[in-house]
């Protein structure tokens, strides 16, 4: 397995929600975090096998597993880096997955997380984290609609700063105003992003082709990240360039006996709230197709 030294790493920058404790690798083109058993198999089963696994585009690519060498750096600036991952599901010490840079080449990345699912504790959780989950899912939009805004960063093209949204302002949200969110992840402080919409929509009814076939997979709590460029290319460049991925698989259940996978079903709670996206994505895209009013701009 390979070390590397804690002074050539440095924290990641473009992390919008979750438990923190994401590094970036030495080279930039990855990132470093610190691994999750469940994670791990999810990542090993997709990439590892020797058949071209229907997941792999839409999650990030994996590289395996590193440790860290913290013997160059005193304990006060070791505990500084590792203690910002504060998560319920404990990683093993000293070990990170090597995941693709999602963002690696972007100037401005816009991203949007969204928490999936309607059921948000693992199979290990106990009767207390079960009822604060049901209660946080019941309070949220994530019981009916099946996902929950987790965290936002949008470049404002008009003062070159981020607009940036946490885990309370998608708490707040409701099935009447959630649309709303969407709305602000296109909007740059000039414009609304309207043209990549499509190509959101494309990605997204893929995904949901896919996750509709994976009978033995259940994505508990896992995210759906969407992201874009927010600074125009050239005349010579005009790809939009975004992305669709799922992260976050620390509660994740593989099923592997196929006697139990006779009995499973896809993961309908992460339809729901692919379909209900989907749903809000070709309503924001219907306000461009068949304008009623101008729109000035988004407040949330």
């Amino acid at each position: 397995m390979k070390s590397i030294l804690i002074k050539d790493v440095e924290v990641y920058e473009h992390q919008v929600a979750g438990h923190g404790g994401i590094l970036f690798h030495p080279d930039h083109t990855k990132i470093l975090k610190p691994a999750i058993p469940k994670e791990m198999t999810l990542y090993e089963n997709v990439f590892l096998t020797q058949e071209s696994h229907i997941l792999s585009p839409y999650i990030p690519s994996f590289y395996g597993v590193e440790c860290i060498d913290h013997n160059c750096f005193p304990s006060s600036e070791e505990k500084e880096i590792e203690l910002k991952y504060q998560c319920k599901e404990k990683p093993i010490p000293n070990r990170y997955i090597v995941l693709e840079n999602l963002f690696y080449g972007f100037s401005k990345p816009s991203i949007l997380d969204i928490k999936m699912g309607t059921s948000l504790y693992g199979e290990t959780a106990d009767e207390q984290k079960k009822l604060r989950a049901i209660q946080k899912a019941k309070s949220s939009t994530s019981e009916k609609l099946g996902f929950r805004i987790c965290g936002l960063k949008v470049f404002q093209n008009n003062c070159g700063e981020y607009l940036t949204r946490d885990k309370s302002f998608g708490r707040a949200l409701n099935e009447s105003n959630v649309y709303d969110a969407f709305r602000l992840f296109f909007f740059d402080g000039k414009q609304f992003k309207y043209e990549i919409i499509s190509n959101f929509l494309s990605s997204l009814e893929d995904l949901l082709q896919v996750i509709s076939t994976l009978t033995n997979y259940q994505f508990i709590a896992s995210s759906l990240l969407l992201f874009y460029e927010s600074i125009p290319g050239t005349n010579l460049d005009t790809t939009p360039r975004f992305g669709v991925r799922l992260i976050d698989f620390g509660k994740t259940n593989i099923i592997q006996s196929p006697q139990d996978n006779q009995m499973a079903v896809a993961d309908v709670g992460f339809i729901l709230g692919l379909k209900n996206i989907i749903q809000s994505l070709k309503k924001i895209q219907n306000e461009f197709l068949f304008p009623k009013k101008k729109n000035e701009g988004v407040e949330l």
